[in-house]
């Protein structure tokens, strides 16, 4: 069981977009090999991510949120 009363979640920050990125392209990565072929998830790359994602939180596009425990 997870003690969850050290848990924040909050809007994410440009300074989380790389480490969103990570996950986005690692999730996808996991998640759709052998549904979507291997060139999309290839082209799926960190740097495509991370500048997706700062553009969207400064323009404040999209909300994202980040789940933080400890």
């Amino acid at each position: 069981m997870m003690d969850v009363k050290n848990l924040v979640i909050r809007l994410a920050k440009k300074e989380d977009a790389e480490p969103l990125a990570k996950i986005h392209v690692n999730s996808w990565r996991a998640a759709y090999r052998h549904i979507v072929p291997d060139s999309f998830l290839e082209r799926f790359t960190y740097e495509k991510r991370i500048r997706a994602f700062c553009e969207a939180l400064e323009k404040q596009s999209e909300e994202t949120y980040i789940a933080e425990l400890d």
